[in-house]
Order: structure tokens, then sequence, then C-alpha cells
């Protein structure tokens, strides 16, 4: 990736887009850019967060510490997200592990103090970046909503969050394990992997190389309570991306 085509997506993006371009063109030389692989750590729980991470390719998975040797997942975060908003503008020690998701994973790292110098400047980019971090918070209020809701809701939901729209139906081309699903949703693998099996069964959802299509996301949405629409990742309903996809 290059400078250009960093400074096109900073340019273009929600919150950078309302520093005055100087300001903005200094924090792109104090920053850097990292690139993960799949699986690779972004941080570990209770590293310093002196920086806020915002990712440019790819997805950044933030889990937390489990009662029993496997974490839980707490987060995903794509193109346009900052990862763990709330420990960067808080500071302090990162409360989650973060792992790249996505092979590759391409992450902006911009140091915290210039960053927090130019939102004092611009109060409607504070104010965006607060805003940001408000949907965070109502995702999770929305997550405990639906703790108490069939595991099959969950599903459906999480389903629905990670998916782009394909003619009629949709599909997830993450590929995220159905460990991962179950630990997102509260459930085991094996309630995951019945349930998929019964919608597979039903014409619902059907296996492909890389993800599933759901091939009745009307339906989908019915047994998601209506929560369907909602974007784990950052609280938005899933649409094409406002910015350039980096490469």
């Amino acid at each position: 990736m290059t400078t250009v085509h960093v400074a096109d997506f900073a340019a273009q993006h929600p919150v950078l887009s309302l520093l005055p371009e100087a300001s903005r063109a200094a924090l792109l030389k104090a920053s850097s850019t990292v690139t993960y692989d799949r699986g690779d750590p972004v941080w570990h729980l209770g590293h310093p967060a002196d920086d806020f991470t915002l990712v440019l390719d790819g997805v950044v998975a933030r889990f937390l510490p489990g009662f029993s040797d496997r974490p839980l997942l707490a987060a995903l975060e794509g193109p346009g997200d900052f990862a763990d908003l709330a420990a960067s503008l808080r500071g302090g020690r990162r409360t989650r592990t973060a792992v790249a998701y996505a092979d590759p994973t391409r992450v902006l790292k911009l140091p915290s103090a210039p960053v927090r110098d130019a939102l004092r400047e611009r109060p409607d980019a504070m104010n965006a970046l607060l805003g940001r971090l408000a949907a965070e918070s109502d995702v999770v209020l929305e997550r405990l909503a639906l703790s108490a809701a069939l595991a099959p809701a969950r599903l459906a939901h999480l389903l629905l969050s990670l998916s782009e729209p394909a003619g009629d139906a949709r599909v997830v081309s993450l590929r995220i394990t159905r460990e991962h699903m179950a630990q997102f949703i509260g459930a085991t693998p094996e309630t995951v992997t019945r349930t998929l099996t019964a919608w597979a069964a039903r014409g619902l959802v059907e296996k492909q190389a890389r993800g599933l299509r759901l091939c009745d996301p009307a339906h989908l949405q019915r047994l998601a309570g209506g929560h369907g629409g909602g974007d784990v990742r950052d609280g938005a309903t899933p649409a094409p991306l406002a910015h350039p996809a980096t490469r």
C-alpha cells in the first residue's frame, strides 16, 4: 500500500475527513501502516493503548478471556473502523486481545497524542468519533438484549450482520469458523452445526467454498426477531463502503 492510497482513504473517512488537510497530512506522516497475516496478534491483553488503530483492509477480531481455555469473541472490526476505540480514547492498557481475522489485514496506527490534539481543534471530528463509540455501545446493548433469545435468532443476526448483497441473496465471504460463531453468540459449536444443517435442509443457507450463501435473507431476518440488519462491527446496516478499497 502506498502513501497515496492511505491519504485517499483518510480523506474520505467519516472522522479523519473532518480534519484540516494539513492536520491530516501531519497525522499520516507520524503514523505507521502494519500488515498482519490471519491469526497474527495486533496486540495482547494488557498492552499499552498508545495509538488509534484504524483498519484499512481485512478484519480485526477482539477477544475476552473466557471461563474455559477458549477465549470469547467480543468484536469484529473491518475497514474504516477504529479497533478498540474506547481504550484508545481512554488510554492506559488494552482490555482485550486483538488478532488479524483476515489475510492480509492492514491497519494504520495513529499516535494518540497528535490525534487528541487534532480532535481538540475540531469539535465536529471529536463528535463524529464519539458517535462511532456510541454506535459500538449500542451494539453491545443489542447483543445483551439478544442474550435471552434462542441461539438460532442470535446466529441469524450474526450471519446477516457479516453478509453482503449478492442478487436476491446475501453472502458471508469472511471465513469465520463455527467455533467462533458459537463464541460470538454464546452457544456451543454443536448448536451452530445443528442449526446450520437444519437451515441448509430448508434451503435457507448454502455452504460455499469461501463462506456461506444466505439464500433467504428475509426469512433469516424474521428468525433474528427484526435485529438482522445491524452490523456487529459498527452498528450500521451493511452497505458498500464509502471510501475506496485499499490495496
